[in-house]
């Protein structure tokens, strides 16, 4: 909801609880950067499997 006041009008300012805006919890993207680099290690592991074979 957006009210529109003309000029001049005093008006308080919203309170100091602002929303939570931030990203996700640090522990998610240690686990998502974690299981990149296990993908890329399988990846990696198993195409080399291949060339040797």
């Amino acid at each position: 909801m957006i009210t529109v006041l003309p000029r001049g009008s005093a008006v308080t300012p919203p309170g100091d609880d602002l929303p939570n805006t931030g990203g996700p919890d640090l522990w998610i993207l240690l686990a998502g950067l974690g299981l990149v680099g296990l993908g890329t290690a399988v990846t990696l592991r198993s195409r080399r499997k291949v060339q040797t074979a």
